[in-house]
């Protein structure tokens, strides 16, 4: 089963839990209960990621009660579920692995250049009491 979707949700606030907006949008869609767990879980971590890249000195605008959108953008807010065959379950698994890998190395190249740039600044000397 596949799943894609995309909404909007307050990074700081929300009366409704994941849970909550995942037990009735499985049930408007039509799937079964045993995706809520992953569903909800894929909109905490995204939550989170979201909070940790906030930038307080940006602030976001307002949510609104009843957004309304462009009739040609309507379709890229509509949920896509499809079953997938083996041979698409196996690209989208090679391609979470290379993703992974990637984010692996990016941060370990961050890591090694940080390293670099602490160990080569001038340190700064404390002056005696």
């Amino acid at each position: 089963m596949y799943l894609k979707d995309q909404f909007e949700w307050p990074l700081f606030s929300s009366q409704t839990t994941p849970e909550d907006f995942t037990r009735i949008m499985c049930a408007d869609l039509g799937i079964g209960g045993e995706f809520i767990p992953t569903i909800a879980h894929a909109i905490r971590e995204q939550v989170c990621h979201a909070r940790l890249n906030y930038d307080d000195a940006i602030g976001a605008p307002e949510l609104l009660e009843r957004p309304l959108r462009p009739s040609q953008v309507e379709d890229e807010w509509e949920p896509e579920v499809r079953v997938l065959t083996e041979l698409e379950i196996e690209k989208i698994m090679k391609e979470k692995e290379r993703s992974t890998r990637r984010l692996r190395r990016s941060q370990v190249s961050e890591f090694v250049h940080l390293s670099f740039l602490l160990r080569n600044s001038p340190r700064m000397a404390v002056p005696p009491p």
